[in-house]
């Protein structure tokens, strides 16, 4: 209730420069992923056959903010088509792009995934009534394009190196409290991996062990109406959700995600409603509406309603409380 009241204020005081407010938030962000991919390349080691989890303790919290950076850099690509941008603007912001998408394949699921391809279709819809609509021509940027893409790749590849060698080469591999370490293989191969690489591949686990149908029955079954302040377990081990609709009824009462509904069903409106405005840098509408599919994908098979700790799901209720005021 006060990080919801917070946000009603912040948005009521900020009523008449919302897309100010939220350009600069977006600003910090660009410059706090220059941080991320730095600590990523120097003390985040890519574990072999692990999701790599990056500056999170789990990768599904990882591949949320990738993905969260990557629609990011994707709209400020927009904001050079059919404007007058430099070659290094270009370069920059392709190889943001790129670096997020590295991120996200490597760290995400089929999760991630389902979100990756939703924001793609949103944006390459953006891009086809670019064309059509406001008539610009792609072939006068052939060189820009061209450039970025070379540069991105380059980019991608040096931080793929990186993670991959440079911090078991320096010592400085950084380990978290409660890390969950997934694996990409069944439970069999895993098995056979770890007994090649025992120390590496020590409390790793395969996705295979994860039953997130299982989490989904356990957490309907015991909800109730007025919700429940005790933890799930089994085999003494808490169980999580993987689905922010189950969590917030189980924990709050079954009527408690009605609200929560009603605001996504608002954040999707208020955002497609200001889309067809998105081509200026000062309207980010098409941003915020792929901030909401984002967070709407992980809220069904993730947990990202519960995770206030990832900034996604902050911008999730900051976008959309800045524009409550429409």
């Amino acid at each position: 209730m006060i990080f919801s009241a917070g946000f009603f204020i912040f948005a009521y005081n900020q009523r008449f420069k919302a897309d100010a407010v939220i350009c600069l938030f977006l600003r910090a962000l660009e410059i706090d992923y220059v941080l991320v991919v730095l600590f990523c390349v120097f003390f985040r080691p890519k574990i072999i056959t692990v999701y790599y989890n990056g500056i999170c303790r789990r990768p599904e919290d990882f591949a949320m903010y990738a993905l969260l950076i990557f629609a990011l850099f994707v709209w400020k690509i927009y904001g050079l088509i059919d404007n007058d941008a430099s070659y290094l603007q270009w370069i920059g912001y392709g190889m943001g792009a790129a670096s997020a998408l590295y991120f996200v394949l490597r760290s995400g699921g089929v999760v991630a995934k389902i979100a990756l391809i939703l924001v793609a279709i949103t944006y390459l819809y953006g891009c086809v009534y670019i064309w059509v609509k406001k008539r610009v021509s792609f072939r006068y940027r052939w060189k820009q394009i061209l450039t970025a893409i070379v540069f991105s790749f380059l980019c991608v590849v040096v931080i793929h190196i990186s993670v991959k060698y440079l911090p078991d080469i320096l010592q400085t591999t950084v380990v978290f409290e409660d890390e969950q370490l997934v694996s990409v293989l069944p439970e069999d191969e895993l098995q056979l991996y770890q007994q090649m690489f025992p120390i590496t591949l020590e409390n790793v686990t395969s996705k295979d062990t994860i039953n997130v149908m299982g989490s989904w029955k356990n957490y309907a079954r015991m909800m109730g109406l007025y919700g429940n302040a005790t933890q799930i377990y089994r085999n003494r081990e808490p169980v999580q959700a993987y689905n922010g609709y189950l969590d917030l009824m189980y924990h709050y009462g079954i009527f408690a995600v009605i609200p929560f509904v009603l605001y996504q069903i608002y954040g999707f409106c208020i955002s497609l409603k200001k889309c067809r405005r998105f081509f200026g840098k000062k309207n980010p509408y098409i941003f915020v509406l792929c901030v909401n599919i984002i967070f709407t994908v992980f809220c069904v098979f993730g947990n990202a309603s519960v995770n206030f700790g990832n900034i996604a799901v902050w911008c999730y209720f900051l976008f959309n409380g800045v524009y409550f005021k429409e």
